[in-house]
């Protein structure tokens, strides 16, 4: 967890480095209850179109296994997940019915869980849809490799390289694939797991760009990060956990990164009654 008061970061203003929040509306696209498992314990949250909500704590407080469970990836023990009017319980969800949903999840470990090592560019980017580019069993590379070189484009993945091996790629470009992948298949919630961790500066604000970008056409933001500039500059709302238990949504607004790591830390400050 960061703990930096800096008003800039490596010569960057925070007015530079992170956009200007959208408009939040008001239909509520994932709703979860009572969620348990993985070192979690019986939490619930909402998130609305085109919000951004965050979560962070100290490490091994159990907010690494959000995405994880809402994405069907970990064990979850109980606890149900609502998406857009289909309701599913959590123990029996899986990555595949959760990417049917809409939802999307970027791991923290991009090139162990983000994306295929040893396949190219290309390839991680249309692996969720490659059915659209596929006829009588046979796919249409030449529609594939166009495809995969706009979102290069758009993103400016470096090299712009469709057939460049993903391992090779530097930790922001293959940040940058990993979202681009993200962006194919038009997913409409996207759970995010240390999105930034590791990565240049340049490579970072062009994620948050990406993120702010996203954020305005609909999708809906789950981001977990220790990163706590990050999270007061791209969050609409922000909670704390602690010890497997998740504590109040506020917004981000109200919140400084003092406080932040004193409710990591210590628990939320008892407000006076007198």
């Amino acid at each position: 967890m960061t703990s930096s008061n800096s008003g800039s970061i490596v010569g960057r203003s925070l007015s530079e480095l992170y956009p200007v929040a959208g408009d939040v509306r008001e239909d509520v696209v994932l709703e979860a209850e009572n969620v348990s498992g993985d070192n979690v314990s019986d939490f619930s949250l909402r998130l609305h179109r085109g919000e951004t909500v965050g979560v962070t704590g100290l490490v091994g407080m159990g907010q690494e296994s959000i995405p994880h469970l809402l994405f069907g990836s970990g064990f979850a023990t109980g606890g149900r997940l609502a998406v857009s009017g289909t309701t599913v319980a959590l123990p029996s969800l899986r990555p595949r019915k959760a990417m049917k949903l809409g939802l999307s999840l970027v791991p923290a470990d991009r090139l162990k869980n983000g994306g295929v090592g040893l396949a190219s560019v290309r390839e991680n980017v249309t692996m969720p849809v490659l059915d659209t580019y596929s006829r009588f069993g046979r796919i249409n590379h030449r529609l594939e490799r166009r495809a995969a070189m706009e979102r290069i484009d758009e993103l400016q993945v470096r090299p712009p390289d469709p057939e460049h091996t993903f391992a090779e790629l530097s930790g922001g470009n293959q940040q940058k694939v990993a979202l681009a992948r993200l962006l194919h298949a038009g997913c409409d919630v996207l759970l995010l797991d240390e999105p930034t961790r590791g990565i240049d500066v340049g490579s970072r604000q062009e994620v948050y760009q990406l993120l702010d970008r996203l954020a305005r056409d609909g999708a809906s933001i789950l981001l977990v990060s220790s990163q706590l500039p990050e999270l007061l500059g791209l969050c609409d709302r922000i909670a704390v956990m602690r010890r497997g238990e998740l504590g109040a949504f506020r917004a981000a607004g109200a919140w400084t990164q003092e406080s932040l790591l004193h409710e990591a830390m210590v628990g939320p400050v008892q407000e006076s009654t007198a």
